[in-house]
């Protein structure tokens, strides 16, 4: 994890931010699927800084964010499994749990999970070409 517990004037950032952005069980959500956290003071420095950053709607941190050559391959995908352009993005959006306005708002780690399902999909749709599907 981060270096540093998180901050008071942390805390107090992301629970106004939070209020003003979403629920308490999406919020919990995020903590879990994102930073595998029970709580907000569970945190760290590092991470409550990426949290405030999702919560204001910025991009990935700088060096967090996914790689060029992820998105492409995610594209490519996304086009083979026949939702290119925002569709791809909305189905982007379901799996890392979370709103993005573009593919590259995604974190690596995120662009990882995103490839991997896309990859699942790929494979089952030439297996029903092919005949050994459903």
């Amino acid at each position: 994890m981060g270096r540093g517990r998180i901050t008071k004037a942390q805390l107090r950032m992301i629970h106004t931010l939070r209020r003003c952005t979403m629920d308490e069980d999406t919020y919990r959500l995020v903590l879990k699927n994102h930073f595998n956290a029970e709580s907000t003071k569970d945190l760290s420095k590092k991470q409550a800084k990426v949290l405030i950053d999702q919560l204001l709607g910025k991009s990935a941190p700088r060096g967090d964010g996914a790689t060029e050559r992820q998105l492409a391959y995610l594209r490519a995908l996304h086009r083979e499994c026949g939702r290119p352009g925002d569709e791809g993005l909305r189905w982007a959006q379901n799996i890392v749990h979370r709103n993005v306005e573009r593919l590259e708002d995604l974190s690596r780690r995120e662009a990882s999970k995103c490839i991997q399902a896309a990859k699942a999909m790929a494979e089952v749709l030439r297996e029903r070409e092919m005949g050994y599907g459903l």
